[in-house]
């Protein structure tokens, strides 16, 4: 006699017994005449063919009655103990504001700490609309006006061009160290031939946006970010910084008499030039030649620098406007402004706000209506110290 197959249940092994020889290909393990490998479902579906209760293998009818089955047999995954299902665990409604009042409180704090410095300092995305809608309102419409980009380099800069994409489409990028306007005759020509004209009376639209970058902190301290992927802090503005200690070094000739281009007032002196750094020292110079249109400069800190550049920017972008632009054709309108990373002291808290912590504060700004100049003093956007406004 064979072996009873412990993989069957002791009912199943005495059917099988009765089935006969034959049914020994069917169990797994075992091979026979013709016989195939078969899994546990189909010894089970061999089994379930075999005669009903009331009769045998041989066909006679049995006078015993088949016992009452009490129940099957449980399989590996039936014998499987039942854990209890993990409850989850829900966030109280209290718990939630409190959260919420402490994410408005430090959201405060920073707002507080950008308007020590730049008082009409707005957050980004409000400015973007305020400002949209201000140029619409002059006739700078979203569909029909080619967006110029003039932002510095710094990848920390990229919400405000997306901003302007958003608004604008595909901006003009016109982007350099400390956001200087470098792009020249040429550049501005190639300006000039990508904005939009529905038709060939249309006048062209063209809005330039340039704006240097700092970050600040809930003090009010300027300079510093916290960057993905480092675990120091980095500097915003180095090239700034760098012009605030060489201006406080006395190191610009503000009265060479070499000076690039036929603009004596305007020009840059030629021995300033480094030609392994042109960028930074073209900016130092622009920077320099700003300083002595203003009259002198009372504060050399890097807050001051930025709104410099800022003036500097307007200044090269307007001279282009006036200079190379045919106004009777094309409405242009600058803006000068800057984008402020708001940004702790203490590394990793500005994460901990859910809100957007970017802000835009406008310099200045001024359009070509029709050949008709107008200057735009303010922005009305929302305070920035509403921030009830911004959750909303």
């Amino acid at each position: 006699m064979l072996p009873a197959n412990p993989l069957l249940s002791p009912k199943a092994r005495s059917l099988t017994k009765m089935a006969g020889p034959n049914s020994l290909s069917a169990l797994p393990g075992r091979v026979g005449p013709g016989s195939t490998s078969h899994t546990n479902f189909q010894v089970t579906k061999r089994l379930s063919r075999q005669p009903q209760s009331g009769s045998t293998a041989s066909g006679v009818l049995s006078t015993k009655r088949r016992p009452r089955q009490t129940g099957g047999t449980l399989t590996a995954v039936q014998s499987m103990p039942v854990l209890p299902k993990p409850k989850l665990v829900r966030k109280k409604q209290e718990t939630r504001q409190v959260e919420l009042r402490s994410q408005v409180r430090l959201l405060k704090e920073l707002t507080e700490g950008v308007v020590k410095q730049f008082p009409n300092a707005m957050p980004m995305d409000i400015f973007g609309r305020e400002v949209g809608r201000v140029m619409s309102d002059l006739g700078f419409g979203a569909n029909s006006t080619l967006g110029v980009a003039g932002l510095t380099r710094d990848e920390a800069c990229r919400p405000f061009l997306d901003i302007l994409t958003e608004h604008y489409g595909p901006c003009y990028v016109s982007h350099s160290l400390g956001a200087a306007c470098n792009i020249g005759k040429a550049g501005f020509k190639q300006i000039l031939m990508h904005a939009p004209r529905r038709t060939s009376s249309a006048r062209k639209k063209i809005v330039i946006f340039a704006s240097p970058n700092v970050a600040m902190n809930q003090d009010g301290d300027a300079g510093i970010l916290y960057r993905k992927g480092l675990s120091e802090e980095t500097k915003t503005s180095e090239e700034l910084e760098e012009f605030v200690a060489r201006f406080r070094r006395g190191a610009f000739n503000l009265g060479g008499t070499h000076r690039i281009g036929f603009d004596p007032g305007n020009g840059l002196d030629v021995d300033m030039i480094d030609p392994d750094d042109v960028e930074l020292t073209v900016l130092h110079e622009k920077l320099a030649r700003q300083v002595v249109r203003d009259g002198g400069a009372n504060e050399t800190d890097l807050v001051s620098t930025t709104k410099l550049a800022a003036r500097a920017a307007m200044h090269d972008f307007v001279r282009l406007v006036e200079r190379h632009a045919n106004l009777e054709e094309c409405d242009v309108a600058v803006v000068a402004c800057v984008q402020i990373h708001g940004q702790y002291h203490d590394m990793g808290r500005a994460e901990e706000i859910q809100y957007d912590t970017e802000f835009i504060a406008l310099q200045e700004a001024v359009a070509w209506v029709g050949g008709e100049k107008k200057v735009v003093s303010k922005v009305d956007g929302l305070n920035q110290l509403e921030v009830q406004a911004i959750i909303s």
